[in-house]
This record gives structure tokens, sequence and C-alpha cells, in this order.
């Protein structure tokens, strides 16, 4: 990986580049960060087929040879379609961490459409998971109204039925800090 492309609804995906930093990477980063049509976590297939697609057009005019999906509304939605959609290989986060899950049951906070389709169950099925959709989350950070979404967040924590919690959504892991 030499000219890595990681897209994103908005800054959710610093998050992503954050861990491949840290890791050592020595590329480049090609960041798309779609803040005209933030929030993606209650938009429609078709809608997010259009935006991914402009999103391949301009990863194509930077020579990427790697993608990143910094967004699990897409994997939720389109999963192994996102390699039609860029033309090669999409890396999925979750496919990434997956060592990372040794709990035997997780609550986890994501978008509405990854809720919708059960993005974790899927993923980690032979773990107990309880979905939390969190609307509103994800735009709140955008638009970098932390204590709105500390609260916004602190509330759907409340409705957890396990201790072990999945920040499902890559905007979520930037206000951690604000977490109870």
């Amino acid at each position: 990986m030499k000219k890595v492309g990681i897209y994103d609804s908005g800054c959710g995906g610093f998050s992503v580049v954050n861990q491949l930093i840290n890791l050592g990477f020595q590329g480049e980063i090609f960041y798309y960060g779609d803040t005209i049509n933030n929030p993606w976590g209650n938009k429609s297939k078709s809608e997010l087929q259009t935006i991914l697609t402009d999103i391949s057009v301009w990863f194509k005019t930077k020579n990427v040879d790697s993608i990143i999906s910094g967004c699990n509304t897409t994997l939720s939605l389109f999963n192994h379609e996102l390699t039609g959609i860029f033309n090669q290989p999409v890396q999925n986060i979750l496919k990434q961490t997956e060592s990372f899950y040794n709990q035997d049951q997780y609550t986890v906070l994501s978008t509405e459409n990854s809720c919708k389709n059960k993005l974790f169950s899927h993923f980690l099925p032979q773990k107990k998971i309880q979905e939390i959709a969190c609307p509103n989350l994800a735009n709140l950070i955008e638009k970098n109204e932390m204590e709105a979404a500390t609260s916004l967040a602190n509330n759907y924590i409340l409705k957890s039925n396990y201790n072990a919690i999945i920040l499902g959504c890559t905007h979520y892991p930037l206000i951690i800090k604000y977490l109870k």
C-alpha cells in the first residue's frame, strides 16, 4: 500500500487515519470526507451508490492502490458490492479488528442503516449482540457539537444491556474521552 484512499461521510474516518498512522504507515493517504451529504447513516442505498461512485472516480484520479472504508454504514448496505463500485477490493475495518472482540456479549451503538441491517450481528454471529440505532449522533459530532453529542451518546449508553460497548460508527470514537 503506497497510496491509500479512505472515505467517510465526514470526519469519522479520521479515526481510521489515526490508527493507520499509529501503525507506522509511510505512504500517501487520500481522504474523502463527504461533508456535503453527511450524515450517511440514514441515506438510501441508491443515494449512497451515487456518492460512492463519485468517490471512486476521485480515487482513480489519485491513483490509489488500496481503499479502506471509513464508514460502517456502507459496509452494512453494500459489503461485497464495494469491490465492484471501486473496481478494486475495499478493506473492511471490521475484519481488521475481529480478533479484539473477546467478550461473549456486546451492545453496539451504530447508525440507523447499520442497526437496521444488523451489521454487527452478522459480523459477530457467535456473540450476543444488542444493536442500538443512534440517530443524529454522527451529525452532532460532525458539527463539533460535543456537549450535545456526548449527552445523546450517554442516553443511548443507558439503554445498553451489556457492559461491553462497541462504538459502531467511526464518528463515535471521536467523543470517547467525553463519554461515561
